[in-house]
């Protein structure tokens, strides 16, 4: 029987062990160099540059808190990886405390009995396992974990409201709602969440199910009988057009499906995780789908008996809801995405400890914990230590990945900066083939490609690929981008009067096209 009674002492204890574990872990990535698009997001961004608050504003408008929250990083020291990673760290540690506090709190909420210590083992193995890395290591991901202290805290604060009444906690609750709003999308749902527990164990379901009925009665009024407002949400409410919304979500099935056998599989980590939408068969998408929908039936029939198993569940696919859900993204799977969910599922693990409690020796329970926390810990530690090496890591994403094309980008990037040419070309070529397959083409990959070409003199095959760009690219931004690197090529061709207009019609589409600017006087 799984019952622990120990002094606060013991736990405490506990935490300053987990705190080490977790720092220690994590020690050998801190200083790691920037990956993806961490450069261009924070060094190359030009409302850091220019400390233009309202252009950051505009620029990233539902993201603004987070990107800020990088912003006073680089206002202290605009290069210096590790004092962002660390920033990152610090989050994650309190998304701990914050994930224990609620629980506590949830607790006291459905009356029921506290198992602190099956908690305290399961969040510290949310802490420490690799999978979570990717929303701390890789920085600009910190809006994963920022938007979970948030969210957390909102669900923390509203319970706290509900069980106290005391207004000052509403009025925290509210203030960390709109934090989260403004640093990452998917907080839309919290309100559900917290629907969720009203309308299960609140006092007043009765009126919550006329409000239910009434909601969903309008929502088919509205459809019937405005089609062209759900054509205009439809267009708002979506990353991209390559993928219809069920494709998309039948596809989410099986992603979610991978997220799960990586917290217990943990070598095939990977930051791209790339993967063609045709390459997911039509049964693994349904037996996806079946599984989950038997868990949620599972959840839903236990609501009365395991109430934090039933919460933990709903709350678990609330969370992908948005980006593992109904609103398609060009990149259909990110490790990072796994990061607030997965604390909702360490919730719904331990509401099933009434279950299981009566089938497990303590002792059993105590040596499958140490071993998991330590095994955890040395793969944490692993994998923050490939990330020190961007060729090893790069490689050996693409070695368990074959189609990560951002990887493939990535690692071309690298060899064209040690001057190896050919293999540059060569990924990235091969990446951007994966992108043209799968209609995901980047311009940067494309303009890197052709700095790579041009600095082989291949100017010719480097300017019919920003040909075939354009046929495909239609933002006026990304088409001045195409069109400069573009003019570069036919200068050195010897061309000037054609790159001439190149060179024009790009800055027609963005004035302050950086490479348009610099080269329109070269042909004078």
């Amino acid at each position: 029987m799984i019952t622990f009674r120990q002094p606060a002492a013991v736990l405490l204890a506990f935490a300053s062990v987990v705190i080490v574990a977790v720092l220690g872990g994590y020690f050998p990535g801190l200083s790691a160099p920037f990956y993806l698009d961490d450069r261009v997001s924070i060094v190359e961004n030009q409302a850091f540059a220019k400390s233009d608050i309202l252009l950051l504003w505009q620029l990233y408008g539902s993201r603004f808190v987070g990107y800020f929250s990088l912003y006073l990083n680089y206002l202290v020291s605009p290069d210096n990886t590790l004092f962002y990673r660390f920033t990152n760290l610090i989050i994650h540690l309190l998304n701990g405390l914050l994930l224990a506090l609620l629980y506590r709190q949830l607790c006291k909420f459905l009356q029921i009995r506290a198992h602190q210590w099956v908690a305290a083992v399961l969040i510290a193995l949310w802490l420490v396992h690799p999978l979570h890395s990717a929303a701390v290591t890789y920085i600009v991901q910190r809006l994963a974990s920022l938007v979970t202290l948030f969210g957390l805290l909102t669900l923390y604060s509203y319970l706290r409201f509900r069980t106290e009444q005391h207004r000052l906690w509403l009025l925290l609750a509210s203030l960390a709602f709109g934090a989260s709003v403004l640093t990452k999308q998917n907080a839309l749902v919290l309100p559900l969440m917290l629907f969720i527990v009203e309308w299960l164990y609140g006092a007043k379901r009765r009126q919550l199910n006329y409000l239910v009925f009434g909601g969903s009665a309008c929502i088919f009024l509205v459809v019937l009988l405005m089609p062209e407002l759900i054509s205009w949400l439809d267009a708002r409410t979506r990353e991209t057009t390559l993928y219809s919304r069920w494709d998309y979500f039948s596809v989410q099935g099986y992603i979610l499906l991978l997220y799960w056998a990586k917290l217990f599989y943990i070598y095939p980590l990977q930051l791209d995780m790339t993967m063609p939408i045709q390459a997911i068969s039509a049964e693994l998408k349904y037996t996806a789908l079946m599984v989950h929908a038997v868990l949620i039936l599972l959840a839903a029939v236990s609501y009365k008996r395991l109430p934090l198993f039933t919460l933990g569940v709903f709350w678990f696919y609330l969370l992908h809801l948005v980006e593992s859900g109904v609103i398609p993204i060009v990149d259909l799977a990110f490790e990072h995405r796994a990061y607030f969910p997965d604390s909702a599922l360490v919730l719904a693990l331990v509401g099933l400890i009434p279950l299981g409690q009566r089938f497990v020796h303590r002792n059993i329970w105590l040596i499958g914990a140490a071993a998991a926390l330590l095994f955890s810990t040395i793969q944490l530690y692993q994998r923050n230590e490939l990330w020190q090496h961007p060729e090893q890591f790069h490689l050996q994403n693409i070695s368990t990945n074959p189609t990560a094309a951002k990887a493939m980008a990535t690692l071309g990037s690298i060899y064209a900066g040690e001057g190896k040419l050919t293999l540059a070309n060569d990924y990235m070529t091969q990446s951007f083939e994966y992108q043209f397959e799968q209609g995901t083409i980047s311009v940067g990959t494309i303009v890197n490609i052709m700095k790579v070409r041009f600095e082989m003199k291949d100017y010719q095959s480097g300017v019919n690929l920003a040909h075939l760009g354009l046929k495909s690219i239609n933002e006026p931004r990304l088409r001045s981008d195409l069109l400069a690197a573009m003019a570069v090529g036919y200068i050195n061709m010897g061309y000037c009067d054609f790159a001439k207009g190149l060179i024009q019609t790009a800055l027609n589409l963005n004035p302050s096209n950086p490479q348009a600017l610099l080269i329109k006087d070269v042909c004078k």
